[in-house]
């Protein structure tokens, strides 16, 4: 259920639309984690991650969407512990985390408060993104993409590796092509956003926005069957693998075999399918 009417908590939160989440007696998405916590028992370790990764995705998404900005306040860990029904650690990790990527700025003596994603004399450069088709993004994205696995291994925490098994999990059990377009989509990005290099992140959102405005919904043949997700849920798994092993030239191999299998599915598409997909003109 989606809430499309912005809310407060008791401490002044706001709090804007969270997809695939509802809103719990303390009107934070603590609902959306209940239920995975429960299939743990008395596993305290388990309940308290997923309680972390749910407080981190909620100030990420507000952020991303604006609903906080730049020099907002966050509410106290007593406070928020309060709101999300969750312990203090978890609320301390999850600021700690946010913390890493810039998201957040801790002061001592004064409070939590939202960064700013730019520096405040030098405004955010636009690009407008141009005209592409789907070979044009998964070639950008074979060129960009393998090059992430050795930032991942010299920065990613485990609180990332985490956040991307729980991603791999959605991806494998996608139930059609456009969950798992998504979940792998969100993998992807994870891995990203764990080089730390705001460029990178940048460049990655591009190709998201590029990959927008090309024409995707014809190329179903690229996952459209149980059997073609499974092989890239496959792969997806071999890079989660190789990350948490360390192995920053194995996930790249992995990644750059795959996306060429994905170039040479497009390539091998019907004339008629390639011409739908070719960019047109503004």
């Amino acid at each position: 259920m989606e809430h499309n009417v912005k809310k407060r908590s008791s401490s002044g939160l706001v709090i804007g639309p969270l997809p695939s989440a509802r809103v719990s007696k303390a009107k934070l998405p603590m609902a959306a984690i209940e239920p995975r916590a429960e299939e743990f028992g008395n596993n305290i370790r388990e309940k308290a991650r997923l309680q972390t990764k749910a407080i981190e995705r909620h100030f990420e998404q507000a952020i991303s969407d604006r609903v906080m900005v730049e020099g907002d306040r966050l509410p106290s860990e007593r406070q928020l512990a309060r709101d999300f029904g969750a312990n203090r650690a978890s609320v301390r990790s999850a600021l700690a985390s946010l913390a890493r990527v810039n998201l957040i700025e801790r002061k001592l003596g004064s409070g939590t408060y939202v960064s700013a994603p730019f520096e405040a004399s030098s405004p955010p450069p636009t690009f407008e993104t141009p005209s592409v088709s789907p070979l044009d993004v998964m070639e950008a994205r074979r060129v960009i993409e393998p090059g992430f696995a050795g930032l991942f291994v010299a920065r990613a925490t485990e609180e990332d590796l985490s956040l991307l098994l729980d991603l791999l999990k959605e991806a494998e059990s996608a139930k059609d092509a456009v969950s798992y377009k998504i979940a792998s989509y969100n993998f992807h990005h994870a891995i990203a956003r764990a080089t730390r290099n705001p460029l990178l992140n940048a460049m990655h959102e591009m190709l998201v926005a590029a990959r927008a405005k090309a024409s995707w919904a014809t190329l179903l043949p690229l996952n459209d069957t149980v059997a073609l997700r499974r092989k890239q849920a496959g792969d997806l798994r071999g890079i989660y693998e190789a990350l948490r092993d360390r192995n920053a030239k194995r996930a790249s191999q992995i990644s750059y075999r795959s996306l060429s299998d994905l170039i040479h599915t497009i390539l091998t598409l019907p004339p008629d399918d390639r011409a739908e997909n070719a960019p047109q003109p503004d």
